[in-house]
């Protein structure tokens, strides 16, 4: 008998620091050897495989570069965390490209050019929002 390999679509949540991007994908029972995740500048693809032939794929373009070199992940019992080194400091509006996104958490940054709240932004060359200037 031929197991059918069924896709499916999984929760995924994030949250960011100064320096990293943290990313979890809801997925139970993970098979930690075959889950494949490869980091690129502008992306991430996902491959993780489940018990009953469940998979789950996703190609993930990314709203700021990471350092793939300095990114990785853990499998866990009911998740998959993943951690991206941002390539610079900028804030993320959202994880994956975006043109309508106008707000977005600034940190405090050092020489006093920003805090919490700042009503400058700094935005990065390649940022669509920079197009707009």
């Amino acid at each position: 008998k031929e197991k059918v390999e069924e896709l499916i679509q999984c929760r995924h949540d994030w949250y960011q620091t100064p320096t990293h991007v943290n990313m979890s994908i809801f997925a139970k029972k993970v098979d930690a050897k075959t889950a494949v995740i490869e980091f690129k500048d502008r992306e991430v693809n996902i491959d993780l495989k489940m018990p009953d032939g469940k998979r789950y794929q996703m190609n993930l373009p990314l709203f700021q570069p990471i350092e793939p070199s300095g990114s990785s992940f853990e499998v866990l019992g009911t998740k998959v965390e993943i951690t991206m080194k941002k390539a610079n400091g900028i804030s993320w509006a959202t994880l994956e490209p975006s043109e309508g996104n106008k707000s977005w958490t600034t940190f405090g940054t050092t020489k006093g050019s920003g805090t919490v709240g700042s009503r400058v932004m700094h935005l990065s060359t390649d940022s669509p929002l920079y197009a707009q200037k």
